[in-house]
């Protein structure tokens, strides 16, 4: 008996730790496949002894966990709680759930409908609408009470503003982060030596407790709504999901409805066969009663819906070898471990490389070179290795050698604890400065076409290039002299240079590239600071008193500009003609309190037309709503152009664009 106590109250302890890593610090410290496992042991023994089950067993909340943590400190209660699912792995498993509903339920069994819908893999969330307005968001917490969240949907943008329904309408939904929007974010962290996020379901549960709602907008956190918990309008789901997307609410597509267990199978199957077509991430599909008085006659347990499971999809996942591993240096001097792999096929595309993340990543799997490792792809920039397949032996493994000078230029390494990373600190390394040019020129900094990888590794060769500030500086004849360039590239490229000086302020402080300061904190930055002396001059407490400004931003911050080298390089970067203070029309001009969506083909990069319709005061959403003032659409427009007409939005162009925000500045 003690033994099966001892075991009990490990399971308790354990599942606890896992539920408040998952619902409050938005991470998965195992599958769900291995808590199921040790949930399912923990609700077997409570049943062979039910003396010993404790009243704060996890069997008995959802969650269990401790708030205290939290971020945001206004919490609220749900009016409708907010249950879990049951999982299940296989047809077994859904043929029971099916056999059990049909017991319980005393109608014709041939005639239950059932509705298969994918199962985000997000954050769930839910919104009031009260008189046919947002009124109300909360995250999931422990399904009893969760955080206010409000401002941070809100901003967003993809709900409707207002619905022509005045009743209150609760309804549950799952917030999520699209795949190219993650892979972008961690592309931009490593380029900024920071730590890339594990997947894109933490960043979208995690951005909704930000206290900034500027850092959610600049995330891109999209919504799917899947329940019309109050407020219902027909008496059964499916009908109701179709009415939520009449009402404009962003609804998924890939949804089903069927009687007949094969027909709900080959559903199941057919939402994990476009998995890799989607931009969003999925881990499952999510089987539901559809009638509402049938889902009441089966009730609750204390933890789960009877009248609902969900089927988890197998991890996407492959068996290799690990051959070598090499170490990249980023543009800010951190040092990334690369596994070089035996290729192997996985999901549609041969893999040769995963990510190791840092030294201790290493040391936590325990792996050395030759060892077969099992490697996931679930959003990453690129796959990840998961463990180490112990089952084979690797009799000749060699422990992988960790760098203590830089791989690059053999520069000392200097520790980052705050980083878990290594970091070279000669800012002479060619990784470093290659780095550093590369950002600089990039699409969401200067954006100079044509001013790539190659043009970069040319140019630093024959010594053109030693710092951001010699682009500007380039000669012409001595471009020319170059394998492979003819006046009229050179001249283009030259060209592209010379219009890069029309960037506004904020993208150049961006471009320069201090560390930890990314696009959102400039753009904060330069809002509260006119001019880049105003900056430099800057204390590190009148930065960190920015609402969005951490303190390891403004003190890296300050660092930078205590270096006399980089204030040289901003010197000669002014001289150039680059903006280094704010136009004084933008200081003045009257906000414009307008909503644009941009689609199909323009004369520069979308994020151009954002930074300037949002530098007006005015929003930028990326769906179309009866809510949505004007259209700016270029070429190939599509299906939001279609909309538009159809709702009778103002379709303008770009010349319009300017016209209007002209007139209200």
């Amino acid at each position: 008996m003690d033994n099966i106590l001892a075991r009990y109250n490990e399971l308790v302890s354990l599942i606890k730790k896992y539920n408040q890593e998952y619902y409050i610090n938005n991470i998965s410290v195992i599958s769900d496949y291995d808590y199921d496992l040790l949930y399912k042991e923990l609700v077997n023994l409570e049943k062979d002894n039910p003396d010993i089950v404790s009243e704060r067993s996890p069997t008995k909340l959802v969650g269990d966990i401790d708030n205290s943590s939290v971020v945001l400190d206004k919490k609220i209660k749900h009016q409708v709680r907010m249950y879990s699912l049951e999982n299940s792995y296989s047809r077994d498993d859904i043929i029971d759930f099916i056999d059990k509903v049909k017991k319980v339920v005393d109608v014709d069994v041939k005639h239950i409908e059932f509705v298969i819908e994918p199962k985000i893999d997000g954050a769930a969330v839910s919104i009031k609408y009260s008189g046919g307005v947002l009124v109300e968001a909360v995250t999931r917490g422990d399904g009893v009470v969760g955080e206010d969240i409000f401002e941070n949907i809100k901003c967003l943008g993809v709900l409707p503003e207002t619905i022509e329904d005045k009743r209150e309408l609760i309804i549950r939904g799952e917030a999520y982060m699209p795949i190219s929007t993650f892979n972008k974010l961690n592309i931009d962290r490593e380029a900024e030596g920071e730590t890339l996020f594990a997947n894109p379901r933490n960043v979208a549960a995690g951005s909704l407790k930000l206290l900034d709602s500027s850092k959610v907008l600049a995330r891109g956190i999209k919504l799917f709504l899947y329940s019309l918990d109050l407020g219902r309008k027909f008496n059964n789901h499916y009908d109701d999901i179709l009415y939520l997307s009449k009402l404009g609410f962003p609804v998924n597509d890939n949804i089903f409805k069927f009687s007949e267990t094969d027909d709900i199978m080959d559903s199941i199957f057919k939402i994990e066969k476009i998995r890799d077509k989607l931009n969003y991430e999925l881990d499952g599909a999510v089987l539901k009663v559809n009638d509402y008085s049938i889902r009441e006659e089966l009730g609750h347990t204390s933890k789960y819906p009877r009248f609902a499971i969900s089927y988890k999809y197998k991890s996407e996942s492959a068996r290799t070898k690990l051959l070598s591993v090499t170490y990249q240096v980023g543009r800010t001097g951190a040092i990334t471990p690369v596994a070089e792999l035996e290729p192997v096929q996985l999901s549609g595309s041969v893999i040769g490389r995963a990510t190791l993340h840092n030294n201790d990543e290493i040391k936590r799997l325990e792996i050395k070179l030759g060892d077969t490792v099992i490697i996931e792809k679930g959003g990453e920039v690129i796959p990840k290795i998961i463990s180490v397949d112990r089952d084979i032996e690797n009799i000749d493994g060699r422990d992988i050698e960790i760098p203590t000078v830089c791989p690059v230029c053999g520069n000392a390494l200097r520790s980052d604890i705050n980083d878990v990373k290594d970091f070279c600190i000669n800012r002479d390394c060619p990784a470093i400065v290659k780095g550093g040019l590369l950002h600089f020129a990039s699409r969401d900094a200067m954006d100079i076409r044509g001013f790539g990888v190659k043009v970069v590794e040319q140019f630093s060769e024959h010594n053109l290039l030693k710092d951001i500030s010699d682009i500007y500086h380039l000669d012409r004849d001595e471009i020319l002299k170059l394998e492979g360039w003819k006046a009229q590239s050179v001249d283009n490229l030259l060209e592209a240079i010379e219009q890069s000086k029309a960037q506004p302020f904020h993208r150049v402080l961006y471009s320069i590239g201090i560390k930890h300061v990314g696009r959102t904190a400039t753009k904060l930055i330069v809002k509260q600071f006119a001019d880049i002396d105003t900056i430099m001059n800057a204390k590190e407490e009148d930065i960190s008193t920015i609402h969005g400004i951490g303190s390891g931003s403004a003190t890296t911050l300050v660092n930078f500009f205590k270096d006399d080298v980089n204030r040289k390089v901003v010197d000669r970067l002014r001289s150039s003609g680059l903006k280094f203070e704010k136009e004084t029309d933008l200081l003045n001009k009257t906000a414009l309190d307008k909503s644009f969506v941009i689609t199909g083909k323009l004369s520069h990069e979308r994020q151009y037309y954002k930074d300037l319709i949002e530098s007006y005061g005015a929003r930028v959403s990326s769906s179309i709503s009866k809510n949505t003032d004007y259209l700016l659409a270029g070429s190939d427009a599509g299906s939001k152009l279609k909309k538009a007409l159809e709702l009778g939005i103002t379709v303008i162009d770009e010349r319009e664009l300017n016209t209007i925000l002209t007139v209200n500045s």
